[in-house]
């Protein structure tokens, strides 16, 4: 996954969080500073490529994608997932805490 996959599926995450729905592409667009919604469909659709987002609805619905009911990294393997924290700062960064706060 790239940085900018990463990042795109991050937005997502945080606004289904608050709004307890997907971001419409405009929406996430927005929320990614981009100004090509063109740019952000693609990143969306290497997401549900990828099987990190499923394709839900209309293909013309403004939300026509969605979260997995199964977290991804459930269907990691273990190096995927070491990768993946190493690549967000570590566990210690991923849970807001510095190192050696921790004890």
């Amino acid at each position: 996954m790239t940085r900018v996959e990463l990042r795109a599926l991050d937005a997502i995450r945080a606004y289904h969080a608050e709004h307890r729905l997907v971001p419409t592409i405009r929406e996430l667009s927005r929320l990614l500073g981009r100004s090509s919604v063109s740019t952000t469909h693609c990143t969306v659709q290497r997401l549900i490529d990828q099987g990190h987002l499923v394709r839900d609805g209309s293909p013309y619905a403004q939300r026509n994608y969605a979260l997995p009911s199964k977290p991804a990294a459930a269907e990691l393997t273990d190096g995927e997932l070491l990768d993946e924290i190493k690549r967000r700062g570590g566990v210690f960064a991923m849970l807001g805490v510095q190192e050696g706060q921790h004890g």
